[in-house]
């Protein structure tokens, strides 16, 4: 059975990933992805756009995103500022007592897999393993069945 809290964005990502390993030695890296919101449109259903030319938006939302152990690592490797990226993952909401004793909460996305669209200019500079992130021309379209159940990996 599949799991019912599934969620997969589609951004850049605003800065390089961080690494903040926990105690006992846990490899936790984090990152936010940039998401536009719904392109604005005029009466008559075209894309209105700016001076420059560029599509508006209704702005953007910055999604936290986290991964850990060898998933992290693949992603601190692979991954930099400005990238552009699908994230797929289960949506987490954790909560915490700050110094004032105030509890507080917030939301992330816990990373199954990933895939790397475009490689910014910036930020990490490692290019992507053209095995762990397959183009749509490499990836035929799975069967239906029991077969292509397994778990996912890093990359899809």
């Amino acid at each position: 059975m599949k799991p019912e809290n599934m969620v997969q964005i589609m951004g850049r990502l605003g800065q390089d990933p961080e690494n903040r390993t926990k105690d006992g030695g846990a490899t936790c890296v984090t990152f936010s992805v940039a998401v536009e919101r719904d392109l604005q449109f005029d009466d008559a259903g075209n894309i209105i756009r700016d001076e420059s030319g560029n599509a508006k938006t209704y702005g953007t939302d910055w999604i936290r995103c986290t991964a850990w152990r060898n998933r992290g690592n693949r992603i601190l490797e692979k991954l930099g500022k400005g990238d552009r990226v699908i994230i797929h993952g289960e949506l987490r909401v954790n909560s915490f007592q700050n110094e004032n004793g105030e509890k507080r909460s917030f939301t992330d996305v816990h990373v199954d897999t990933y895939r790397i669209l475009q490689k910014s200019n910036s930020g990490n500079q490692n290019a992507p393993d053209p095995q762990e992130t397959p183009g749509p021309q490499q990836q035929p379209a799975p069967a239906p069945g029991p077969a292509n159940d397994a778990p996912p990996g890093d990359e899809f």
